[in-house]
């Protein structure tokens, strides 16, 4: 049985770390030639997230559309640890998410470390991944953290396609009365459409068009009902929540 030891230097000075947020990548993203590399804007950090692939690129918008997310950072742990020949390695996963409080103060879930890559990936590299995936459960369970692979099952979805749609609406502010106006539509049709909402006061189309934004940007802000793991469009259902 192989065996794979996690190195902790000071445990003292680990405990404090595991106590306090890391908003800080340890290492900058870097191409092999093949994969996409990028940054994306995100609003809840303030900074670029940078990503090493459009997979990467796509859950880091996942993150930023999650409400109960509060802030994450990409490549944001060096995890030190030996193999089973007793090499001294270093593994950084993806992303560390940190979750915001509910309503008694406590946070919705732990924070997690993220690995994300593709199911094909983990399959050709399993024998050199498996270790560090091991060193990285042993770490989050010293920190008090949970470790997470993702792959291209959970995050190339149609509901990840609707949030690469919502999230530019999210990015500017409607103007005030383009939001009430959609409000009191769909609280009038009650349950209706887009194509509905837009047109329920004004036949100009300019209006029309002055108002998808705002739609969109109730959409993308829950405070508009819609089935977001269905593909969005004019004929979706949408409908108001939380009696707005």
């Amino acid at each position: 049985m192989r065996t794979y030891t996690l190195n902790i230097e000071n445990p003292l000075e680990f405990v404090m770390k595991s106590r306090e947020r890391i908003l800080k990548s340890v290492r900058k993203v870097k191409t092999n030639g093949v994969t996409v590399v990028g940054n994306f804007a995100s609003m809840k950090n303030f900074a670029p997230v940078q990503f090493e692939s459009s997979l990467e690129a796509d859950f880091a918008r996942m993150l930023e559309f999650d409400l109960q997310v509060d802030k994450y950072v990409e490549q944001p742990v060096k995890i030190n640890f030996r193999d089973a020949q007793g090499k001294k390695r270093t593994y950084t996963p993806d992303f560390l998410a940190y979750f915001a409080d509910k309503d008694d103060g406590t946070p919705y879930h732990k924070p997690i470390l993220y690995e994300v890559k593709y199911r094909s990936q983990i399959k050709k590299d399993w024998q050199k991944l498996k270790p560090k995936f091991v060193a990285a459960m042993r770490y989050c369970d010293e920190m008090g953290w949970k470790f997470v692979i993702r792959t291209e099952k959970e995050i190339k979805t149609q509901f990840t396609e609707n949030i690469k749609f919502l999230l530019p609406y999210l990015r500017h502010t409607p103007d005030y009365s383009a939001i009430e106006t959609v409000i009191h539509a769909i609280n009038e049709l009650k349950r209706s459409t887009p194509a509905e909402v837009i047109s329920h006061y004004s036949k100009d189309y300019m209006r029309q068009a002055e108002l998808v934004p705002a739609l969109w940007f109730l959409v993308g802000a829950r405070r508009i009902g819609c089935d977001l793991c269905n593909k969005l469009t004019m004929a979706s259902k949408v409908w108001i929540i939380n009696d707005y």
